[in-house]
């Protein structure tokens, strides 16, 4: 976007604003609409179309514009919607995502933030931890648990699908923490390739092979069970640990397909992987 349409953006935005709060309704969605032409990011400006819709009883759109924003707080938004009475229709996503941060339909919500957020889809909290929110809907008889456990089961074979695939990914990652600063430096391909950087916060040259044969040998005295915890959730673990345990599972031959070990840990982390 131009400076040109980001100014006649916000020219728009405001003109619609006033219109707005003088209850002109009609012409302050305009304004809206042709902010959001120039601007389609701005979510400020879909907060104040999604509250034109409901004035216009246009439920359906301004839920479909609330969901779609997520740095905004749309508690009020939400609670406007809810006093009309609308309720958007319930059906099973084609696909449960491996984690809530990676679906379309969640949104963060501030006050608690480090938990989890807000599924939009199924207009609920939900934390970092739960199962998703389609079983609860099916509690309630919204959507069938048959389809559900159809959908979960193939899903979860995607799954591992994806996991055995990514064992083929054995370059050094693209982050890799300096050893004297400790500063994580965003390597580039040629850095990965030779294995050596110099730290962008602090100029010292890090040898990553070195490291990397260290933690090779850390990872032949793990077991084989924390080894698939690295690869499950990666997170709790330094960066550079995740391409270490891939490299050890290679070197033993486990077949994550048929690996009974894994797939125990993959039912059991399949609704919490890694938020």
């Amino acid at each position: 976007m131009t400076t040109y349409e980001q100014e006649q953006a916000e020219i728009l935005f405001n003109e619609g604003i006033k219109l707005y709060e003088r209850e002109k309704i009609e012409e302050a969605e305009e304004k809206f609409l042709r902010a959001l032409q120039l601007h389609p990011d701005s979510e400020e400006i879909m907060y104040n179309l999604a509250l034109v819709y409901i004035e216009q009883k246009k439920y359906e759109q301004s839920w479909e514009l609330a969901a779609s924003i997520h740095s905004l707080d749309c508690d009020e938004l939400f609670d406007e919607l809810e006093k009309t009475g609308y309720s958007p229709s319930f059906e099973m996503p084609d696909s449960i995502p491996d984690f809530c941060s990676d679906c379309p339909y969640f949104r963060p919500v501030s006050m608690i933030r480090d938990e989890g957020g807000f599924c939009t889809f199924y207009e609920l909290k939900v934390d970092s931890m739960g199962k998703c929110y389609a079983y609860k809907m099916a509690d309630e008889g919204k959507i069938e648990s048959e389809a559900i456990q159809k959908k979960v089961n193939r899903h979860f074979q995607e799954m591992k699908k994806r996991f055995v695939e990514s064992l083929s990914e054995e370059r050094l990652g693209e982050t890799y923490p300096c050893e004297k600063c400790g500063q994580a430096n965003v390597l580039n391909e040629t850095e990965r390739a030779n294995k050596n950087f110099i730290c962008k916060n602090c100029g010292t040259e890090n040898n990553a092979g070195e490291k990397i044969r260290s933690l090779d040998a850390r990872m032949r005295e793990l077991p084989e069970k924390e080894l698939f915890l690295i690869l499950l959730q990666p997170r709790d673990y330094r960066p550079e640990f995740l391409p270490a345990a891939r490299r050890e599972i290679n070197r033993r031959n486990l077949d994550l397909g048929q690996n009974k070990v894994f797939a125990e840990l993959l039912q059991e982390y399949q609704y919490a992987l890694d938020i």
